[in-house]
């Protein structure tokens, strides 16, 4: 009836289940498909000379009735093969001997043919929905509705909305995880009224306008926020025992270290609830060691609790200091708006020092999280 082929370039050996299990899939998804075909031409007494699963050389085939049922070599692929209808030889559709023939796809009325030829489409819709109601049944993953990272400048960033925030509506409809945000977000149109409460439990409610901040890289519209990050520890791609530490971390030195599927729970005995308040203490105690508890324990095995020491991450530098650029965005009601710091400013010194002199700029931040609730002198351009 009709045909697929799918070209399969180079391949990693170790992917080889991955390949079968989709050429599986492939494999049922073509058998609806054509099965489609098959019942409707049956049911309109067409004369079906073969059901072929693949295509090419036939590895194995049986004759039941008038049908030959066929499976060929190449599994990316079937067809029906139908007395009047065959894409091998495309001249049975203007035969007018075979057009005589009552059981001839061509001798039928244009509402059966219709229906033939519709058949393998609407077959995969309704098969496709029996598959998406078998996958939820088995589980499917959400990603949680607490915020994990707000990029700067971003309409989120500008409206107040923080890491580790926890997002409960949208435009009236509740959020229940994650993909109920980004789903709004894309497919509403002007400013979306979001529902929230930061970390302390303060509640807000702010109306955003999405955009695409890069232009016509981005493709659709955006707030800015990303999901939060679990406290877990994930394994490497391709080497399913080594934990993910980033090279050079305080966490990197650690001999023994992480190990995947530990959760992180505690830093020198606080609690540790999410990973945005995970990173907030970790920068809290950088200049001394801490101890980190995670949680232990294999399938079958109790849960234990083990104590890593982390080191004090020194600030390291190439011994370069670089120019500082322009403003990109400032926050409404942060202190740099109250005093009157607009976006495409410079900022020339701190406190009487020379930024990119005597004030690495790239230390600004540790320079104004050592003075919360202090008056700072600041000189803009």
């Amino acid at each position: 009836m009709d045909s697929l082929t799918l070209v399969l370039a180079a391949f990693d050996p170790s992917a080889l289940l991955n390949i079968l299990t989709v050429a599986l899939g492939l494999g049922l998804v073509i058998f609806f498909h054509e099965l489609g075909h098959f019942a409707v031409a049956k049911w309109c007494d067409v004369q079906v000379d073969r059901f072929s699963i693949g295509f090419g050389p036939v590895l194995f085939s049986r004759k039941w009735g008038e049908t030959e049922y066929a499976l060929s070599a190449i599994p990316f692929g079937g067809y029906v093969k139908m007395l009047g209808q065959d894409d091998a030889d495309p001249s049975q559709l203007t035969s007018d001997e075979i057009a005589q023939d009552p059981r001839s796809y061509t001798a039928k009325s244009v509402p059966q043919r219709i229906a033939i030829i519709s058949a393998g489409v609407i077959m995969n819709i309704i098969t496709g929905l029996m598959f998406f109601v078998l996958a939820f049944r088995g589980g499917v993953e959400q990603v949680d509705r607490d915020v994990g990272a707000v990029e700067v400048g971003s309409p989120a960033w500008l409206n107040g909305i923080r890491p580790d925030d926890t997002l409960t509506e949208i435009n009236g409809e509740p959020i229940d995880d994650f993909n109920d945000l980004m789903r709004n977000v894309v497919l509403s149109s002007g400013p979306v009224t979001i529902r929230g409460a930061h970390a302390d439990g303060e509640t807000y409610t702010v109306t955003v306008e999405p955009s695409k901040p890069d232009g016509e890289k981005r493709t659709r519209r955006t707030i800015g926020v990303g999901p939060a990050r679990s406290l877990r520890v994930a394994a490497m791609p391709d080497d399913p025992t080594r934990a993910i530490v980033v090279p050079g971390s305080p966490f990197d030195s650690l001999k023994p270290g992480l190990q995947p599927g530990d959760v992180i729970r505690r830093i020198d005995g606080q609690e540790v609830s999410s990973y945005p308040q995970l990173e907030s203490l970790m920068v809290e105690h950088r200049s001394t060691p801490v101890k980190v508890e995670v949680e232990r324990g294999g399938e079958g095995q109790p849960p234990e609790t083990v104590t890593l020491e982390v080191p004090a991450q020194p600030f390291r530098t190439l011994g370069l200091q670089m120019d500082i650029g322009k403003i990109s965005a400032v926050r409404p009601g942060s202190p740099a708006a109250e005093s009157g710091i607009k976006a495409g400013d410079k900022l020339v010194a701190v406190d009487g020092q020379t930024i990119g002199d005597a004030l690495d700029p790239l230390r600004l931040p540790e320079f104004f999280g050592e003075r919360v609730g202090q008056a700072v002198p600041v000189k803009v351009s």
